[in-house]
């Protein structure tokens, strides 16, 4: 089994954020702000266009706020830092290079900055340098290490997901960010993999962050869901889901229960 996560679990803090694409464009954030302890598992959900996703990547350092503070781990984020993973739908795995090279791509650019220096107290951006066979270690856990010498076209959209976890998790991520990485997935092939995400956060206790659509993933896989309304966003709805990834859980009232609430929740910022 796989090794533990290395890196302490961050949190991660957004303080009075306004984002707008465009100058004069209506803002999909205004004065919105939110805490994600550290080692929390949340989802995020709401409608087509809501900033669920603009959201993940204010928080990975691509996108940069209008205003406010987006902070990780206590710092800015400049920009994307190799301490926060991205898994996102489309795998974006390499199609010329092997299930074995894609999960080792950020162990190899970490030997290649192993030399870089970062100044005291600031997050360092690189991958840490780290042995190559982790990489073994947690195609393993994932249950693909007899995959490794295939190429991405020979393997099925649930197995290419593994590898996107395992490319990710390699690197002992302090928070986990997931932009509806199961939604191209057949049923029984996404539950699996849900599965596997509540699994693999309870063994490396990263803060993870789920973006999704759908409310009965939000309900099975997080112990806390983020309900974003129609923009702008100026205010965070949450609602509690303490029994999330429990043996069973999908076939008790609690889920039946959150199902409706987050259902109630999404209508009521839909209006």
């Amino acid at each position: 089994m796989a090794s533990t996560t290395l890196s302490l679990p961050a949190a991660a803090t957004i303080n009075d954020l306004s984002f707008t694409y465009a100058l004069g464009a209506p803002p999909i954030f205004d004065g919105f702000s939110w805490t994600v302890a550290p080692g929390e598992s949340w989802a995020i959900i709401g409608s087509s266009g809501c900033g669920k996703s603009t959201l993940l990547y204010l928080l990975a350092g691509l996108r940069q706020p209008t205003a406010g503070q987006v902070l990780v781990a206590g710092h800015p984020v400049p920009r994307p830092r190799a301490s926060t993973g991205l898994i996102l739908q489309n795998h974006g795995l390499l199609p010329w290079a092997t299930v074995w090279e894609n999960a080792a791509l950020g162990v190899r650019i970490g030997h290649q900055y192993a030399r870089k220096t970062t100044p005291i107290g600031e997050p360092r951006p690189y991958p840490p340098v780290l042995p190559l066979e982790a990489v073994d270690r947690w195609l393993d856990r994932l249950g693909i290490a007899a995959l490794r010498d295939k190429y991405p076209g020979q393997i099925s959209g649930g197995q290419q997901q593994r590898v996107a976890i395992a490319r990710t998790l390699v690197l002992s991520p302090a928070l986990l960010l997931l932009d509806e990485p199961f939604s191209a997935l057949d049923a029984v092939t996404r539950e699996d993999l849900q599965d596997l995400l509540v699994a693999l956060h309870r063994e490396t206790g990263v803060t993870t962050i789920l973006v999704t659509h759908n409310v009965e993933e939000a309900a099975a896989t997080s112990e806390k869901i983020l309900v974003l309304a129609t923009p702008p966003n100026r205010c965070a709805t949450i609602v509690l889901n303490p029994g999330a990834g429990a043996p069973g859980y999908r076939a008790t009232a609690d889920f039946l229960r959150v199902n409706t609430e987050l259902r109630t929740r999404l209508n009521e910022r839909a209006a």
